[in-house]
């Protein structure tokens, strides 16, 4: 007797059990989970707290890049400039130095509306807008006392700790000599002058480019510039691959502006 109710409670519990493995996979069912589970991750959605579900198989955004390889030498001399530090615009802790005859390599620049940036001692930092797929690039830093003494000449001030930026243009022609007679303006307008001369100082009741073909706007916010230049005649587009492409109708180019830095742009009217 013992041993028959012993063996119909056994039955008694393998069938519960068999039920509630079934009821299980049926709740499992409609929940629309397979054999198989997936692994999810979930993220904050911001400030409201808010959660989104990640896919965990998708590929990172891709930021094309491309090296940018040149030299780096003096605006005024022409020498080589040696252990000056070219870093990346996005982001400043991609850097490489200037070799002793002023070469560089820099890994990692995007290849869409980027630019380098160049220190060096007893120099105005310079700021290069490129959009480039592969350049190899010549980069004319300007000393410091010159890029004071131009602002002093129209009425202003510039230096490492000024709260605004500068920019320093050249136009050319198709052989690449400086071009007489285009002007420039600039979206924010700032306080513009030209080189009156070879040789010459800066004259801020010029309204064109002279024989040096080129000049300086200070007391520009930080931000973006338009840069417009118009020449009769003439078409005028950014050189080589220097300069972002325009924002605004009437401009020729737009170049990134920082405080206390020089953004060099280079056009050539044609």
């Amino acid at each position: 007797m013992r041993t028959a109710m012993t063996a119909m409670t056994a039955k008694t519990a393998m069938t519960a059990l068999t039920a509630t493995a079934a009821a299980a996979a049926l709740l499992l069912a409609a929940a629309g989970c397979g054999a198989t589970p997936t692994s999810r991750a979930f993220a904050s959605g911001g400030d409201d707290g808010a959660v989104s579900e990640v896919d965990p198989d998708a590929a990172p955004p891709s930021v094309d890049r491309v090296s940018v390889i040149g030299t780096v030498h003096d605006a005024v001399t022409t020498n080589t400039v040696a252990g000056a530090t070219i870093c990346v615009f996005e982001d400043p802790s991609r850097c490489t130095t200037s070799a002793a005859d002023g070469t560089f390599t820099l890994d990692g620049v995007p290849s869409a509306s980027s630019g380098v940036v160049v220190d060096a001692s007893g120099y105005a930092t310079g700021l290069w807008a490129m959009t480039a797929s592969a350049p190899r690039v010549a980069l004319a830093i300007r000393p410091a006392d010159h890029a004071t003494a131009w602002a002093r000449a129209l009425g202003t001030t510039f230096d490492s700790t000024s709260t605004t930026g500068a920019l320093a243009f050249s136009v050319v022609d198709g052989a690449g000599d400086p071009f007489v007679g285009a002007t420039v303006t600039t979206t924010p307008a700032g306080r513009i002058g030209f080189f009156a001369g070879p040789g010459g100082g800066i004259d801020g009741t010029l309204t064109m480019t002279a024989s040096p073909g080129g000049g300086w706007v200070y007391d520009l916010p930080s931000g973006t510039v338009g840069v417009g230049v118009t020449a009769p005649g003439k078409t005028c587009t950014r050189l080589s691959v220097f300069g972002w492409a325009p924002t605004a109708a009437g401009e020729t180019l737009a170049a990134p502006v920082r405080a206390g830095e020089v953004s060099i742009v280079r056009v050539a009217c044609e």
